[in-house]
């Protein structure tokens, strides 16, 4: 595997928040994942991701805020965020009603976009390498990665790739077998079960503010 596959630390250890937001139910009819063989493309996917991120982020003329913008178009290009955004919702995603949906939908992408530029706007030099790909199933192909960092020890990374209508997507991550957005949904179920959608809908709307 050679060197271009290389991106930062931050990069992945954010990806790893994108972790269990797999398709659900949309608001609109969604296509359905089409097959993908482990031919080396979702490879080339991830790894042109972490070219063009790594670019990004060592850009020295660039001010960070226009590091982050790029990079909040990078992530909402290579993410499923819709179908991300409706599984982090659960069972209350289908007793919403559409108004309430696309303003979620409209929020969520907007949310993650910001987190992940935020979190990957200071290039901290940490390393990343591909190191091969496996089928999970006829649609889901397995990126397999590793993190290497001084002085702490090795990170193992999977980026877990569909074909769409649009192109391959990321639709889940995992760090050291971990999926953070595990943990993204249940903060979002508790406050749906709580305060229902309008209340996700206005805590989302408080953390651009914020």
């Amino acid at each position: 595997m050679t060197a271009p596959a290389r991106f930062t630390t931050r990069l992945c250890a954010s990806l790893a928040v994108a972790a269990a937001l797999l398709a659900a139910p949309s608001a609109h009819a969604a296509d359905p994942p089409q097959q993908l063989a482990a031919t080396g493309e979702a490879v080339q996917f991830v790894r042109a991701l972490g070219d063009e991120v790594v670019d990004i982020l060592k850009s020295g003329e660039a001010s960070r805020k226009a590091r982050t913008t790029k990079l909040r178009g990078v992530f909402n290009r290579a993410f499923d965020v819709d179908a991300m955004a409706r599984f982090a919702t659960g069972r209350f995603w289908r007793e919403a009603n559409t108004t309430q949906q696309l303003e979620y939908l409209r929020l969520f992408r907007d949310y993650v976009a910001e987190l992940y530029a935020n979190r990957f706007a200071d290039y901290g030099g940490q390393s990343f390498e591909v190191i091969g790909e496996r089928t999970l199933d006829d649609e889901t192909i397995v990126v397999a990665g590793r993190i290497d960092q001084a002085q702490k020890p090795s990170t193992r990374v999977e980026f877990r790739v569909r074909k769409t209508s649009d192109g391959l997507k990321i639709v889940d991550v995992y760090a050291d077998g971990l999926s953070l957005l595990i943990t993204k949904r249940d903060e979002f179920t508790a406050v749906l079960a709580k305060n229902g959608m309008d209340g996700l809908i206005e805590r989302l709307r408080q953390s651009r503010q914020g």
